[in-house]
């Protein structure tokens, strides 16, 4: 026998032995009349209306049940998409403190070798492709989410009130980043014209000039390096340190010097007040506005529950209003 049919067995006689010792299988042979006098009997009609009351409770119970389950599948979705999405935006901007960063250093040596490269050009082509993102919201979420993800965030207002701080928040982070990087690359450069003589400098008895103290100098020769600028370090840092000389009067005809001393101070201007307009956009990214851009009729009803038509058109009409 097997286990299946076992137990059909066993659930069957303990349903005949239950039947059995309250005398049941003797009702069939009662009249009508009997059967009416008997307590706790009741008419067909009203055992279907107390099964279909049942059957509506039980019903209603796995509605609710399914509801519950739902709400926590949606909660897990669009955390999932947060956590996805947050995670793409760190690295979006990670990406864009190099481009934007670079940007500055190409622009501060071409002001300063008055030469054009190759790797420039790039640069500005990746920003002017992706910078959108950088400054605005809803192109960000093009730019970063499927079609699918976005209808996600921007039906559901707290998940886009969570990302839009956290796009905000990211983006802060990202221009302080690239503010402290080129300053500590360009206050070696300034302290060099300011600070020094030409008493610091001295030759290696091959027509080069060393500096006494290189740290000044070695973070933007370090810098041009990093983006493709030059190859040798040691030859960028004796490149800053003649130029650093010449402004400061060694060997330089007056017309050379102050050429020199000109192109420094434009390559620190370059460093100190980047020309790219993301540097002053990115400050003015605000989440508030990001959300009043692109919250939507469904994502407040999402956060609110139901609403009437009378208040959807007064949330659409103060939405555009706004």
């Amino acid at each position: 026998m097997s286990t299946s049919f076992e137990s059909y067995v066993q659930r069957s006689l303990a349903r005949t032995e239950l039947f059995h010792s309250n005398a049941l299988y003797q009702i069939s042979d009662f009249d009508y009349q009997r059967l009416s006098q008997l307590p706790n009997v009741i008419f067909m009609s009203e055992h279907r209306l107390q099964k279909a009351n049942h059957l509506k409770w039980i019903r209603r119970a796995r509605n609710l049940s399914r509801r519950a389950l739902s709400k926590k599948q949606q909660q897990a979705t669009h955390q999932r998409v947060e956590r996805v999405v947050q995670a793409r935006i760190e690295e979006y901007f990670e990406h864009l403190q190099t481009e934007l960063v670079g940007h500055a250093i190409y622009d501060a040596h071409y002001r300063l070798t008055d030469k054009d490269n190759a790797k420039q050009s790039v640069n500005e082509l990746w920003l002017q492709t992706y910078s959108a993102g950088a400054t605005h919201f809803d192109a960000m979420l093009k730019l970063l989410t499927t079609r699918e993800e976005q209808k996600q965030i921007l039906a559901n207002l707290p998940c886009m009130q969570s990302l839009a701080t956290f796009y905000a928040k990211t983006a802060h982070a990202c221009l302080s980043h690239v503010r402290r990087e080129l300053e500590s690359i360009s206050k070696g450069v300034s302290a060099a014209l300011t600070e020094l003589t030409l008493d610091d400098f001295h030759d290696d008895g091959f027509g080069n000039l060393e500096l006494d103290n290189e740290a000044l100098l070695s973070p933007i020769a370090e810098a041009f390096k990093h983006y493709g600028l030059g190859r040798n370090p040691f030859l960028l840092l004796t490149g800053m340190t003649h130029r650093v000389a010449y402004a400061l009067g060694h060997n330089a005809e007056q017309g050379m010097q102050k050429a020199t001393e000109k192109a420094l101070s434009d390559c620190i201007s370059a460093l100190n007040s980047p020309v790219h307009p993301l540097y002053t956009q990115l400050a003015t990214v605000n989440a508030e506005q990001a959300i009043r851009a692109n919250v939507s009729v469904s994502s407040m009803a999402g956060a609110q529950g139901k609403l009437s038509d009378s208040k959807r058109q007064l949330l659409e009409s103060l939405r555009k209003a706004s």
